[in-house]
């Protein structure tokens, strides 16, 4: 492990972000994004990812645990399960392309 593969070990999460948004994000339709950008930023604050080759399941079954654990949008309501599904479909696509780009293992 030598050479790109390592430097791309480094890879702190929120330029992997930044990198995310100019490469894929800026591509899609206004609301897209930022429906994406939104579910990026409840996995950072509730998983709190400093590195992504750090990220592994257990840190998003954590996220799930959390997420669902929040308020809605009604006072005595949980996040509606389709809200968390929403939330996990971005970020599984944002790590399905930090996989392609080499910063995090199959």
């Amino acid at each position: 492990m030598t050479g790109t593969y390592e430097q791309k070990t480094r890879v702190l999460w929120d330029d992997f972000v930044s990198e995310y948004t100019r490469r894929v994000l800026d591509g899609l339709e206004v609301r897209t994004k930022l429906a994406s950008l939104i579910s990026l930023s409840h996995f950072k604050r509730l998983a709190n990812p400093v590195r992504v080759f750090a990220i592994n399941t257990a840190l998003v079954d954590d996220f799930i645990a959390r997420r669902r654990g929040e308020r809605g949008r009604k006072r005595d309501e949980a996040v509606s399960p389709a809200t968390v599904n929403k939330d996990l479909r971005h970020v599984r696509a944002a790590l399905n392309a930090a996989v392609e780009w080499g910063y995090l293992p199959r």
